[in-house]
């Protein structure tokens, strides 16, 4: 089998050489190519493995020779060497930047029983030096990679054994070998396109317009986030790289008339080797040119240059000037174009059955629709519009001549969201502390000029200025303009030198280690935050300048749910500011293990977003490993944590040249309609509805998070963030529904609005002792977690403790927490804290508390774990140890043991009762009763109010049917209860309660209680 796929192997290359597989590439004519998933092992210790996501690229059989499971076990193939003489044999691999024990593989070359040459491979990274050949070191951790190795080899047959440097690598990155291939040539640097079968495509003009055009190429390349294709242009001399290489008016001649056909020219090398590129055939007469309104033309797929070889064709006529193909290079009689894709969307939807509620009309719900009319087949664009309504979209991210058309109106979509980026417009670039005006405010005014000459300014929801906004710390000292905004920031917040401990304004610098000057460091990071918020405002205005009418949403990643300001994103500080005037943030929430978080993402930007009474939403992302449970079950419970728009990031379609989209996969279709279609029921409650006051408030301390930021694993590390976090899952979990509160909200006087607060933050605001000690002394009780409120925003004592009259032991810090999904699970207990019959473990970190007040749990050796002091009118409960983050590792435990089903939830979907016990006492000492609860704590149940009507909207967290209870406390006595989807039956309907019952057979459901 070997020696027919070497010889298979050789006639491919010097096909490939008769063919001429690129114009612009000459190939060796002695190359030679091995597959390394072809050697034979010697044992287990050597296997085969296909191609996984989690690096750049694709092996180029879409299978690896993997070494990684234990064993000195080799691997042997041969390779046939015309004549003997030095060669250059070059070796794909993935490399590693980071995690490299026990790495390194030999490779042996011997003919008739005796070795002729050996080399040793990846004892280290070939990415540790300034070559940058191989992407950034920081951004990739694992990468293919060749390397080459000169070698004196004899003519003939040789076999090539590969074995390892160590019996076991410790990462499942390592030995992962792609493929060989050889040259005499020492100049030939080889590209994985240099293997791949060609596809010929040849253009027919049909009709061009009123001009000449050439056919601009451009797309996505599978597996990669960023990966992209082209820009190439296809003119009667051939294919020419670059965005208007060919089509300037010295290649006029060569542009393509009614009639013309360009020359067959291979695309085989512009494709990645495994998965469906998504390629955009358009014509265009000049790059910088108004696109032609219909054009039509065939397209052509031959595998030889001719008709005979033919695969697909395919003929676009009528409004528009391009079309889309998907394009696989192991399946090349599979390509398709956007028109037959459309037709499968359509499909699709169609099977979708019948879902309570109706079509939404007001409640925005939006999914990005990357389509352009002025490109797009109409048929394409007309079925993707009835996809949308059939499954309750009536709003898309889409772009304004989309939105401008009059199937718009006609088929009743009520808004529209656009995009323009703005980062980019700095001088000098990346410093946002020094923006570019001129450019800013051109640009700016130029795209909302399009809305206002659309007429659509109206239908816009939000324009989004920026995805996944970040201003990294470490540049910033090499930017004069923050150097020097620096120094203007501090004046203008009338502080002094000896305020900074400095001598002298001469002294200032950006303090980016928090072991130096910790006034300096905490107002470093407060000035990133500001920067951050003056740019997103500068932008706002010169929106708010073209037409008043028009909002800003920057969609924030989900770095909130460790530390807020990782990334320089202070959401209190830009929505306070008025910086952007519609909040957004996404649900990927990937390593985790718990989508339900994104109620925790929701409150806190309806905190922030509350300061100016500004609306906000959320993207619901649809990409795996979320099932349909998961995708309804988030957006219920975004619209009960008062979402005011939902965006399904993202439909696609997948046959366009967006990124992670997921119209391919038909379970999508069935939740989008399910969650639609059941909130059309109710809209007309949600969309005026708020969040009535939580049961409880939490402090999101931006002071803590600053002391906490520059921990590795990157926000993972912020041990306070972490418990913060899940502390809110954990209380949710008991019906406790938490506003969340500022710091400044807490000098504002906010807190009197309620009874219970809960801290965990190291740090605080010194300013916030005395209103926490007033409100504590006339009743409040006040949970402060292990090791919360030590410190103020300078690293000092903070003196809260001597305030309040409370004692607290030292804490210590064991080690961070890490990613749920991955180290959190491994770290070691350090106590086991005792509660009734429950064994709750300790983390992480330990805070000892003395023998005084009321202990409420100890360890198993006896030392006080939690305890309630008395404090004037009120109560501090001081907690020793992580409750939330022994919760969450349990769960997740739980989770990595339990099997995998096509219908597993990502979410854990079992947590442990203990700390649940625990916390549900912590409430009852603080006489804090919430209003709105199940009897199943993986059942969410909010509310929201809208004058005389109180929605309850539950989300099912369990992935399966469950039969519940729900309670309502603090009303009066209701007319009538009637749910949306399942049956429900009242057993108690009085003032000041009412209790149901019902079998929630899916994701969420909504109660309508009038």
């Amino acid at each position: 089998m070997m020696k027919k796929h070497i010889l298979l192997v050789l006639l491919t290359v010097f096909a490939i050489q008769v063919m001429g597989l690129d114009a612009t590439r000459k190939l060796p004519e002695d190359l030679g190519f091995v597959e390394m998933e072809d050697f034979t092992p010697s044992g287990p210790g050597w296997y085969v493995r296909d191609h996984f996501k989690g690096y750049p690229g694709t092996p180029s059989g879409n299978k690896f020779l993997s070494g990684y499971r234990k064993g000195d076990d080799t691997a042997t193939g041969t390779i046939e060497i015309p004549k003997a003489g030095k060669y250059y044999l070059w070796i794909r691999y993935i490399d590693l930047f980071r995690h490299r024990k026990n790495m390194g593989f030999k490779l042996k070359i011997s003919a008739d029983g005796k070795q002729i040459a050996e080399k040793e491979f990846d004892l280290k990274s070939v990415r540790t030096g300034p070559d940058k050949k191989w992407g950034r070191k920081w951004n990739n951790f694992a990468r293919l990679v060749w390397v080459d190795w000169p070698v004196e080899l004899p003519a003939g047959k040789l076999t090539v054994t590969v074995a390892k440097s160590s019996p076991l690598p410790k990462n499942g990155h390592a030995l992962l070998l792609d493929c060989l291939a050889f040259t005499q040539d020492s100049k030939y640097q080889p590209e994985v396109s240099d293997f791949q079968k060609p596809i010929y495509v040849k253009i027919k003009m049909l009709n061009p317009g009123k001009r000449p055009v050439g056919i601009h190429i451009r797309g996505r390349c599978p597996h990669a986030i960023f990966g992209s294709t082209g820009p190439y242009n296809l003119t009667k001399s051939g294919l020419h790289k670059g965005t208007n290489t060919g089509l300037d008016d010295k290649n006029i001649s060569t542009l393509l008339k009614a009639g013309d056909e360009t020359p067959w020219v291979n695309i085989s090398p512009l494709l990645t080797m495994t998965g469906d590129n998504k390629i955009r055939f358009y014509a265009m007469e000049h790059f910088r040119r108004p696109l032609p309104r219909a054009v039509d033309f065939t397209i052509y797929f031959s595998a030889d240059k001719s008709m005979k070889g033919l695969y697909k064709q395919f003929t676009r006529r009528g409004p528009g000037a391009g079309i889309n193909c998907m394009i696989n290079l192991k399946e090349p009689d599979k390509i398709s174009d956007d028109a037959s894709n459309s037709r499968k969307s359509l499909e699709y939807a169609q099977a979708v059955p019948e879902m309570p509620g109706k079509q939404p009309k007001i409640y925005p719900f939006i999914t990005f629709m990357s389509l352009d009319p002025l490109i797009e087949q109409r048929e394409t664009v007309d079925n993707e519009l009835r996809v949308m309504r059939m499954l309750g979209i009536n709003s898309l991210d889409c772009s304004p001549s989309l939105a401008a058309m009059p199937e718009f109106g006609k088929l009743e979509f009520i808004k529209f969201v656009d995009h323009h980026y703005t980062f980019g417009r700095t001088k000098p670039k990346g410093c946002l502390a020094a923006p570019d005006k001129q450019r800013l405010s051109v640009a700016l005014k130029k795209y909302c000029g399009e809305l206002i000459k659309e007429k659509v300014v109206e239908k816009n929801l939000f324009i989004k200025v920026q995805d996944e906004p970040g201003f990294r710390l470490v540049d910033m000292p090499k930017w004069k303009a923050c150097r020097e905004g620096f120094k203007v920031y501090l004046k203008k917040l009338k502080l002094t030198p000896e305020q900074l401990d400095i001598k002298s304004w001469k002294d200032v610098k950006l303090e980016l280690d928090k072991t130096g000057n910790p006034y300096l460091y905490y107002y470093t990071l407060r000035y990133r935050n500001q920067i951050m918020a003056d740019f997103f405002k500068l932008v706002t205005e010169y929106v708010k300048d073209c037409d008043r009418n028009l909002s800003t949403m920057a969609n924030f990643a989900t770095a909130l749910t460790f530390n807020m300001i990782r990334r320089g994103d202070d959401w209190f500080l830009i929505f306070g500011s008025g910086a952007l005037t519609y909040g957004w943030t996404e649900d990927w929430l990937n390593q985790t293990f718990c989508y339900q978080l994104c109620g925790y993402q929701m409150d806190v930007m309806r905190t922030a977003c509350s300061i100016r009474n500004y609306p906000y939403g959320i993207y619901d992302i649809l990409s795996y490993p979320r099932t349909r449970w998961d995708i309804v079950c988030k957006g219920f419970t975004e619209i009960g944590h008062g979402a005011q728009a939902i965006d399904f990031y993202y439909y696609g379609p997948h046959y366009t040249s967006g990124s992670g989209a997921s119209s391919q996969h038909p379970y999508i279709y069935k939740a989008i309609k399910e969650l639609c279609y059941a909130t059309g029921a109710v809209e007309k409650y949600i969309v005026p509805g708020k969040n009535p006051r939580g049961d409880a408030a939490m402090l999101l301390s931006v002071t803590s998070d600053i002391w906490n930021w520059n921990i590795e694993p990157r926000h993972y590390g912020n041990i306070f963030g972490t418990e913060r976090a899940f502390l809110y899952l954990l209380l949710r979990h008991l019906g406790c529904r938490l506003d969340i509160l500022s710091e400044e909200m807490i000098t504002g006087g906010k807190l009197n609005d309620y009874k219970m607060l809960f801290i965990t933050g190291s740090h605080l605001d010194k300013s916030l002792v005395q209103p926490l000690t007033a409100w504590v002394k006339a009743g409040g009780v006040l949970y402060l977690g292990a090791g919360a409120a030590q410190f103020d925003q300078f690293n000092q004592p903070l003196g809260l403790d001597s305030a309040l009259g409370v004692k607290r032991g030292k804490f210590t810090a064991k080690e961070f927490p890490g990613r749920p999904a991955y180290e959190l699970s491994s770290r070691e207990m350090i106590h086991t804290v005792n509660f009734g019959k429950y064994k709750i473990p300790a983390i992480c970190g330990f805070e000892s508390l003395p023998e005084s007040g009321k202990i409420i749990a100890k360890t198993a050796k006896g030392l006080p774990a939690a305890a309630m002091f008395e404090c004037g009118s009120g109560k501090v409960i001081s907690c020793g140890f992580f409750p939330a983050l022994g919760y969450m590792q349990e769960a997740v435990k739980i989770k990595k043991q339990a099997p995998k089903t096509p219908e597993s939830l990502y979410s854990c979907t079992e947590y442990p009762a203990g700390p649940r016990s625990f916390m549900s006492r912590i409430l009852e000492l603080s006489n804090c009763h919430p209003a709105l609860t199940t009897n199943d704590y993986l059942v969410e149940a909010n509310l929201i109010r809208d004058k005389e009507t109180a929605i309850i909207v539950l989300s099912n967290w369990s992935g399966k049917p469950r039969n519940v209870e729900i309670k309502l406390r603090g009303f009066p006595k209701f007319k009538k209860c009637t749910s949306v989807i399942n049956p429900v039956k009242i057993t108690k309907n009085s003032d000041g309660e009412m209790i149901c019952t019902m079998t929630l057979s899916g994701p969420g459901d909504y109660l309508v209680c009038e």
